[in-house]
């Protein structure tokens, strides 16, 4: 819509008294928050402007509200918004939240079954070493009993394992795995 003499002068009748006092205290208001002064003329100007913005904001929404829903096909196009695309939009919505939640459900429930695992792994291994340690003399020292201990490990299981250290001790007070830092 192009602003012509026509609807200059036709929007200039519609106006009224108070619709124009708003238009002039609006931009006394700019001006006063452009200019970055502050007492209490400046701030009473731009609380005034801010108040007449918004009356503005009313007469505005409420005069375009009456010119943009006047005909059938208008209103029919709003019905259409309402009905078909803001639908679609809350089920696209609804899918990328449950795409979301399925995502890290997978995510918990993989890692959950990796440390079940290593722990397994863990639990094998830790039943190898105790046999084999019950099969050696109790007359043999830590050092002989860590060594024999170490040969009965397979070599790929330490990969498996990640950053787990074996200490094997006759001690009970001694741990007996620790991780490394």
């Amino acid at each position: 819509m192009t602003l012509t003499r026509a609807n200059l002068s036709n929007l200039w009748r519609r106006l009224s008294w108070p619709d124009l006092t708003a238009i002039v205290l609006a931009v006394v208001g700019t001006v006063a928050a452009i200019s970055n002064r502050s007492g209490g003329a400046y701030s009473f100007a731009k609380f005034v402007g801010i108040l007449s913005a918004g009356y503005l904001l009313f007469r505005t929404i409420s005069w375009w509200r009456s010119r943009l829903l006047w005909s059938l096909r208008n209103r029919l196009i709003v019905a259409y918004l309402f009905i078909a695309v803001v639908p679609v939009l809350l089920l696209l919505t609804l899918a990328v939240l449950a795409g979301q939640i399925l995502y890290s459900q997978l995510g918990g429930y993989l890692l959950y079954e990796d440390i079940h695992s290593r722990l397994g792994r863990m639990a094998d291994s830790a039943a190898s070493i105790a046999s084999a340690e019950r099969t050696l003399p109790s007359t043999i020292n830590d050092k002989v009993v860590e060594e024999a201990l170490d040969a009965q490990i397979p070599n790929g299981l330490w990969q498996r394992i990640a950053r787990l250290e074996s200490r094997v001790s006759r001690r009970p007070q001694a741990p007996s795995t620790r991780c490394r830092p």
